[in-house]
């Protein structure tokens, strides 16, 4: 009967030990820079940074550190150019973290970068590769460090190669055509970025970086060739989702 099978359940539960899941390290370090990453306005860096503080207020209450509250304090002091107080904050999460974390690694990267530390940037970043081989944010902060260093052309090599990898990556292409324009490539530039607006659905933004390619004066004849067949696709593809709305404002 249906009240046997009931007790039945409750009794079972009853018996069942009560086993709280804890969040993993990494995983409240992604809470507490995704919180800075919803909304970046100046008001809502400094309601941020006062919601992790009192979070290590009570933290410290119970006689306990909060590193991932830290690292949001270090985060949201980098948006704010604040580049001193973030590097000390992110000190202070790395020393009560019990393990590294990619979170701590992008962070200092991205401070190195910004604070002109270029050369120690791609030191830290060529390490942070080997230790984080599979991080797409590592990954583009060592490209970024080695177009500061003026190692472009190794940049885009590096870059070509996962482009072919990760063919979906918008902000592959982006930092390519930061490498390209780096060396000097305009055609290629303008394509890479043309490559990254299409990848986010920007058709029109997309045929407009081509058309300025298409004009550059170091385009040569094959990559002329690649921009007529990109941008057929692209006029091809702008057509269908043009079709596709018109259907439905017709159902509408």
């Amino acid at each position: 009967m249906t009240s046997e099978r009931i007790a039945d359940i409750q009794s079972r539960i009853r018996s069942e030990t009560f086993k709280k899941h804890i969040d993993s390290p990494d995983f409240e370090l992604f809470r507490s820079r995704i919180r800075i990453l919803q909304n970046e306005s100046t008001q809502n860096l400094i309601d941020d940074k006062a919601y992790f503080e009192d979070r290590i207020a009570q933290s410290k209450a119970l006689k306990q550190n909060n590193p991932a509250a830290e690292y949001g304090i270090a985060f949201a002091a980098f948006k704010q150019n604040n580049f001193q107080e973030a590097q000390s904050w992110l000190d202070k999460a790395r020393a009560h973290a019990n393990t590294n974390s990619e979170f701590f690694t992008s962070l200092q990267l991205d401070i190195l970068l910004r604070t002109s530390q270029n050369a120690q940037a791609l030191k830290q970043a060529e390490a942070a590769l080997q230790e984080f081989p599979l991080s797409q944010g590592i990954r583009h902060r060592y490209t970024d460090a080695l177009i500061a260093n003026n190692q472009g052309e190794l940049a885009i090599t590096y870059l070509r190669d996962l482009t072919l990898i990760y063919r979906k990556d918008f902000r592959l292409q982006e930092i390519l055509a930061k490498a390209y324009a780096a060396t000097g490539k305009e055609a290629l530039q303008h394509m890479a970025l043309a490559e990254s607006y299409a990848l986010t659905g920007a058709v029109s933004p997309a045929l407009d970086q081509f058309g300025i390619a298409r004009r550059s004066p170091d385009a040569t004849y094959y990559d002329l060739a690649i921009i007529d067949a990109r941008e057929r696709d692209l006029h091809e593809r702008y057509k269908e989702e043009l079709e596709e709305m018109k259907k439905k404002g017709d159902k509408n």
